[in-house]
């Protein structure tokens, strides 16, 4: 019943017969879960699962809860129960030597101490990583992405919590520039976070030009300038005291989630996977990557809406 389930959770748009098996199974679940007669830790099992189905979940994570459970099943198979463990184990140790790779290069920076207002996202930012690729021969990827991604929050929390709007304008247009010698005209403090990364870039492409795939990183950084225009934008509304509306307000926040960011940023460390026409793909923004993202910027908003409500009303 419950592998029925999880299937039911690769449905497509007008699969009736698996909607109606999802409603079918996630019914009877309920019921098998409050039975007096249910073995606890299936029972705990399927409440994780009708809560969080497997596909919607992080492979690695959902690994070790399916572990977690198939040792206490009687027709378990040790020898292939050792070996998962054993696998687990040895793929952990390098996300491990990894973060701690990441740690040295963002305490390097020192963003601690210049940016306090910044939030300090490094280990979520890693496992959003793994939650794209967590196998031992992505580790090059989630490198790449780390540290692509937490530049991006810095700079977006420049935006939305700190910089006033001439500043940000001389930021944008110096990142516009790509240039070192942009940075003269921006504020002391913004100096560093310029530097940083026009240097990652600089560092990432003379990897990418050995490897013959430099396209990556200009489109990459193409795709930098857009979400610093769309940054920006967001700071001039919410300094002018502007509402846009709702069609206007997501042609623009679905740049600045990073719609394709995200994906170009990832696509960099898994070399041949994605070759040029991957990231012609995602010039192109296909529905698909729109749709994705579209649902996630209105969840986010959601939450953040939910989080302020909670707040204020504290307050009162």
């Amino acid at each position: 019943m419950l592998s029925l389930y999880e299937a039911t959770q690769l449905r497509v748009h007008e699969e009736d017969i698996l909607e109606e098996t999802l409603t079918f199974t996630t019914t009877h679940l309920k019921n098998i879960s409050l039975a007096a007669d249910t073995c606890p830790r299936l029972a705990k099992y399927i409440i994780e699962a009708l809560e969080q189905p497997f596909h919607t979940g992080v492979p690695s994570l959902e690994a070790l809860k399916y572990i977690s459970s198939y040792e206490h099943q009687e027709s378990r198979n040790d020898t292939l129960l050792k070996f998962a463990k054993v696998d687990f184990n040895r793929v952990q140790l390098l996300h491990k030597q990894e973060l701690s790779c990441l740690t040295s290069w963002w305490k390097k920076l020192n963003f601690a101490s210049i940016y306090p207002y910044m939030r300090d996202r490094l280990v979520e930012i890693y496992l959003w990583s793994i939650a794209q690729h967590y196998e031992p021969h992505y580790s090059h990827s989630r490198l790449i992405f780390t540290k692509i991604t937490m530049m991006t929050v810095v700079i977006d929390d420049t935006y939305d919590a700190y910089g006033l709007l001439d500043e940000l304008r001389y930021f944008t247009d110096a990142i516009e520039r790509w240039d070192i010698d942009a940075s003269s005209q921006l504020p002391d403090y913004l100096k560093p976070l310029y530097r940083s990364l026009l240097n990652l870039f600089e560092e990432l492409n003379n990897e990418m030009i050995e490897e013959g795939r430099s396209y990556s990183i200009s489109f990459t950084k193409e795709m930098v300038k857009e979400v610093a225009r769309a940054y920006f934008v967001e700071a001039q509304w919410f300094r002018e005291g502007f509402v846009p509306l709702f069609d206007e307000r997501m042609s623009n926040a679905l740049i600045s989630a990073c719609c394709v960011l995200v994906p170009a940023a990832t696509f960099i460390g898994i070399k041949e996977i994605a070759g040029i026409h991957a990231f012609e793909w995602l010039q192109s923004k296909p529905k698909v990557m729109i749709s994705s993202f579209t649902i996630l910027r209105l969840i986010a908003d959601l939450v953040s809406h939910k989080v302020y409500y909670v707040y204020d009303c504290l307050l009162i």
